[in-house]
């Protein structure tokens, strides 16, 4: 399957460094981190140049689904189990700042990108997954990610309550919910 990137945008090809070049910064990799890393040393004034093996957006960022979110899968659980509630809760706390951080570069650089906060959802659909997903529902809210449990997220994704747990993430948060 083609990521939405691949089908929805061109991005095109740049030259090889050519030579050697000295500069006082270098960022690796031209995926979204990257180039957000890249614009803010440039914002400062800085000496920057990305480095990329391949194409401008064509490793990780190639397969997302052309979403910007705090919660990647199951992941704040398993974090804090394995490398401690403080790395745990930077990785969270860096992950909503760059949230914020491209929509104010979205909107002071007058960028048409569609940008919206919406709901995003993870479901399980047994009740192992449904015990994961409580997990982490609290995991992330003690890391300072508005995250919640419920049986019921509403009207918004009626088609899939019958399948299991539900994650739902607003503007002001996230919210897990289980299906009936």
């Amino acid at each position: 399957m083609q990521s939405i990137w691949r089908k929805m945008t061109h991005v095109s090809e740049k030259r090889a460094l050519q030579g050697n070049m000295s500069v006082q910064n270098v960022v690796i990799g031209a995926g979204m981190a990257g180039l957000l890393t890249a614009y803010f040393l440039w914002k400062k004034g800085l000496e920057v140049v990305v480095l990329e093996a391949d194409r401008i957006a064509g490793g990780q960022t190639k397969n997302t689904t052309a979403k910007i979110t705090s919660q990647h899968a199951l992941c704040y659980h398993n974090m804090i189990k394995k490398t401690g509630f403080e790395r745990a809760k930077g990785y969270a706390a860096a992950n909503e700042a760059a949230i914020n951080a491209y929509e104010e570069i979205i909107r002071e650089e007058g960028i048409s990108c569609q940008f919206e906060r919406l709901p995003s959802f993870l479901y399980a659909t047994s009740e192992a997954g449904k015990n994961l997903l409580k997990k982490e529902a609290d995991a992330a809210r003690k890391l300072g990610i508005d995250a919640s449990f419920s049986h019921h997220c509403g009207n918004t994704l009626s088609a899939f309550e019958h399948t299991g747990i539900l994650f739902c993430q607003t503007a002001s948060g996230a919210k897990l919910c289980t299906g009936t």
